[in-house]
């Protein structure tokens, strides 16, 4: 054999002895199991408990999130083998968390975060049935007819349009 190739082998176990110590280092020992599925979906402003199995009694305690500023998964502490961490939802968007104790790590979970759904209007100038086609001042007979839980209520005419209704012959002269 060559003396390169001689010397190259010769030092081929002592480099994958190293690369194996490396990995066992670097990487962790054991995958962390949600304890409940973990949350898919979040609404801004929203938080979520997620606890997970298999961090043993570790001290050092972490978590990543792809986009920090969508939600934020912060570990809280380690009890009797289980993390609970803190799911944080901001801003619409979707975002990749994960969350370590020790050499544990968990998988890494995809998060969409939506904006809350505005609150229903509870009075307003213009009025509209939830399954009619017209909207009505509020002050309109055909208004009156509306039965409270199927009122729909407006702001502004261009409201009441922008929302597929069209205006009533009677009270709104069209």
């Amino acid at each position: 054999m060559h003396t390169r190739l001689r010397v190259a082998l010769a030092w081929l176990p002592a480099l994958l002895l190293a690369a194996g110590l490396a990995a066992l280092c670097l990487l962790p020992s054991r995958l962390l199991t949600p304890v409940q599925p973990v949350p898919v979906q979040l609404t801004a402003g929203q938080q979520a408990t997620v606890q997970f199995d298999g961090a043993g009694d570790a001290a050092s305690l972490s978590a990543k999130s792809s986009a920090p500023e969508v939600a934020q998964l912060e570990p809280i502490m380690v009890e009797n083998g289980r993390l609970t961490c803190r799911l944080t939802a901001y801003h619409a968007g979707t975002t990749i968390v994960r969350c370590a104790a020790g050499r544990s790590s968990s998988a890494a979970y995809a998060v969409s975060v939506v904006e809350p759904e505005p609150e229903p209007l509870t009075d307003g100038d213009f009025v509209a049935s939830v399954s009619g086609e017209k909207y009505h001042r509020k002050d309109c007979t055909f208004a009156g007819r509306i039965a409270a839980e199927n009122r729909v209520y407006f702001l502004s005419a261009a409201d009441a349009q922008a929302a597929g209704y069209a205006p009533c012959s009677r009270c709104l002269g069209s």
